[in-house]
């Protein structure tokens, strides 16, 4: 994905909840404001001043760091999408390409859409074209699913006497988030922190590193603590230095408090 300029971002990051990627809802009117080429998993990074330019201070102050374009995956817990909440990686993988390895024998020309089968997870489906001469000519990706846990199947009848089958290619959801409550989250791909409340299934934009505003509920330690998330609320806990874990998104630059604090995130690095 591509890091974008300041100039391809139309309006307040924290006020983002649009129903495409490549747009944002203007706030006040409701009416979509074109993005500049924006697609999901573009990405900007921000100096201080550049993040004051394209916030909406009453809902927030955002600071120097990356900000990245996500959807908000439509199972998401909307109560737990609050300014300064984690964002997860939504779990399983969804379908990224197929292609076909049995073209099949006397199958009916026509075009065909193939619904995914096992797997674990939901929606995948892809388009068949099948020429004049029985076999098939393309396959098209209609949608990826989610939350397959393993590699699904598809398979065309068609009428033939030799079904046509695929080879199937799978990818992690990078740029689709969802909330800490899910069954199947990872707590070890947090993503980054929620910057405004953004509807299941809309794109919206979180933070995934630089200096970031954290929702506390349980205060302990100092500046410098470690910010680990709360499972099943996305909120975090400020603990002492010396606690042992693995799955802190970052530390602490105020001294800790429940309610939104300061704080450095420090996520492993993402694909770009």
């Amino acid at each position: 994905m591509s890091n974008k300029r300041l100039e391809f971002i139309r309006g307040p990051l924290n006020l983002s909840n649009d129903t495409t990627d490549g747009a944002f809802t203007d706030p006040i009117s409701g009416q979509k404001v074109p993005g500049g080429g924006l697609i999901l998993g573009d990405y900007i990074e921000l100096t201080d001043a550049e993040a004051l330019t394209v916030c909406d201070i009453p809902t927030g102050i955002l600071f120097g760091g990356r900000y990245r374009r996500i959807k908000l995956d439509a199972g998401a817990t909307v109560a737990n999408v609050l300014k300064g909440n984690a964002a997860f990686v939504v779990p399983g993988s969804s379908v990224f390409n197929v292609v076909a390895t049995v073209v099949g024998v006397a199958l009916t020309p026509g075009t065909y859409l193939v619904n995914a089968t096992g797997g674990g997870g939901t929606g995948a489906q892809i388009s068949v074209v099948v020429g004049a001469g029985g076999t098939v000519t393309s396959t098209t990706l209609v949608n990826g699913g989610k939350n397959y846990t393993t590699t699904p199947t598809f398979t065309l009848a068609a009428g033939g006497t030799t079904n046509a089958t695929f080879v199937v290619s799978m990818t992690i959801n990078d740029y689709i988030v969802t909330t800490s409550d899910k069954t199947g989250v990872n707590l070890s791909q947090g993503r980054g922190v929620f910057l405004n409340v953004i509807t299941p299934g809309n794109y919206g934009w979180i933070q995934e590193n630089g200096i970031a505003t954290f929702n506390i509920s349980a205060a302990a330690g100092a500046v410098g603590a470690l910010l680990t998330p709360v499972v099943g609320t996305g909120t975090f806990a400020a603990t002492a230095v010396t606690a042992a874990t693995t799955l802190f998104f970052a530390t602490a630059s105020d001294t800790p408090v429940v309610g939104p604090i300061r704080g450095l995130l420090e996520l492993p690095v993402w694909p770009s």
